[in-house]
């Protein structure tokens, strides 16, 4: 699931409302277990290297759903 872009283009899709928006957002951060670097961290760092992390797309996965 992505919060921030459509499944087809990939453009920003204004469907969410800022408080919609937080509450995902909020409910992510809520559903973490444990403080710890997340699986694939570390590929991750060293396939990006020195680049922003603002160029990746993120996508976001429930596995328990």
């Amino acid at each position: 699931m992505s919060l921030f872009y459509s499944h087809g283009g990939g453009d920003f899709s204004p469907a969410l409302t800022v408080s919609k928006l937080c509450l995902a957002l909020r409910s992510m951060l809520a559903s973490a277990h444990a403080r710890e670097r997340p699986p694939g961290d570390a590929d991750y760092c060293r396939r990006v290297g020195g680049r922003s992390p603002k160029e990746t797309r993120w996508d976001f996965h429930d596995d328990k759903a």
